[in-house]
């Protein structure tokens, strides 16, 4: 088995939590790289198998790595032993030790959150749809008025994604967003900067700057990473990933 190459973060760090992002990886996964969603170049039969290889190198047991079908919502889903993994949602929440919750990401951000305190955990998948639906807010409400958690010890995770220098979207964003998150270029181009608004979307959830990691990798230009904005069908998937160890 291929060792798989894994972005790690530092917010987690002593908190009893497994995280990270998996990589492209293009060493060791030729042609297209490691991916963990079905798409143009991998089919039901190799994601499965590359999702058994991460599982094995984290440690988890192959029936505890959660996903979900990713349909760019603010539906979010709670997530148990039992939890299938084709519920339709972008969010999942579990207060279960040992279960990972694995976001499909390729330009989109993934939000990973956990109260140390209540020991609860969320991913939370967040392209523009759903940071235009303030999934991530409505993640941590749901959190704090479900589980008793507290703003106060939520730390968050921002993954990389799509950079708001190179992000070019249409006139009509400026109709969704605001001049914090929305640029417009010499030339006439609209560049959207989803980490940015993710960022003030979690500062108004009550979450403290000192809580909050933000990756500053573009997936756009950073060929480490995957991007369907840069390859098109030949992208594959990374999993940004979070779970409790005991």
């Amino acid at each position: 088995m291929m060792k798989i190459d894994i972005l790690k973060n530092r917010i987690f760090a002593g908190n009893h939590i497994i995280s990270g992002v998996t990589k492209r990886n293009l060493e060791n996964y030729p042609i297209h790289g490691f991916t963990i969603s079905k798409s143009k170049i991998a089919d039901d039969s190799q994601v499965i198998k590359y999702r058994n290889e991460l599982a094995n190198q984290l440690g988890i047991m192959t029936n505890l790595m959660k996903y979900q079908k990713q349909i760019h919502s603010d539906v979010i889903s709670y997530v148990d032993e039992a939890s299938e993994n084709f519920v339709e949602s972008d969010g999942m929440i579990s207060d279960k030790i040992g279960i990972v919750l694995n976001i499909s990401i390729a330009d989109c951000a993934a939000v990973l959150l956990y109260d140390y305190h209540q020991r609860i955990i969320c991913g939370v998948h967040s392209g523009w749809r759903g940071t235009s639906l303030n999934i991530t807010r409505k993640c941590i409400e749901k959190m704090i008025n479900e589980f008793s958690c507290n703003s106060e010890y939520i730390l968050a995770y921002v993954s990389p994604c799509a950079g708001g220098d190179v992000y070019e979207v249409g006139p009509e964003f400026t109709d969704i967003f605001n001049n914090r998150s929305i640029k417009k270029t010499t030339d006439g181009k609209f560049l959207f900067d989803n980490r940015t608004e993710i960022y003030h979307q979690l500062i108004e959830s009550g979450i403290s700057p000192n809580n909050i990691e933000l990756s500053d990798i573009c997936t756009i230009t950073n060929h480490d990473f995957h991007s369907f904005r840069r390859d098109a069908e030949k992208s594959g998937r990374m999993s940004a990933f979070i779970g409790m160890k005991a």
